[in-house]
């Protein structure tokens, strides 16, 4: 882990930024996770090129035992398969960088879901008819 940073495990992973977090679908294993906002700081300092080491250092400026809480947080979301390892092109970072991630948030929050297909059941825009392939509309009262 010292000199990679990361991206999400295209194309058999994906993910969509809103305002309050992000939400990852992994069309492997059919699951879906829904991120907090210190995931989506973290995942744009990895876009960055930013190397894990780099930022695990800048976080044990801010406070003594931050590092592992970046640890934690890659292990997390390698676990469910949701990251692939990239050579990381930044090796050093201020601590205003891991300060931008730790104010995105109070915790590194990540739920798991596996009920996608009620998700897009749920969905009218997801509903089709299945003669015409054509989109329908349901009406919820």
């Amino acid at each position: 882990m010292q000199h990679v940073c990361y991206e999400l495990a295209s194309p058999d992973v994906v993910g969509e930024k809103f305002q309050e977090g992000m939400f990852i679908l992994s069309l492997k294993s059919g699951k879906y996770f829904d991120v907090g906002n210190r995931y989506v700081a973290l995942l744009k300092a990895f876009e960055s090129g930013i190397s894990v080491q780099a930022l695990k250092n800048a976080a044990e400026q801010i406070e003594i035992g931050a590092g592992n809480q970046i640890t934690d947080a890659v292990k997390k979301l390698d676990f469910f398969d949701l990251l692939r390892e990239i050579p990381a092109s930044i090796f050093e970072v201020k601590r205003e960088v891991c300060e931008e991630i730790f104010a995105a948030g109070s915790t590194f929050h990540i739920d798991s879901h596996d009920d996608l297909l009620e998700l897009i059941g749920a969905d009218p825009i997801h509903d089709v008819d299945p003669a015409t392939g054509k989109i329908t509309y349901t009406t919820v009262n």
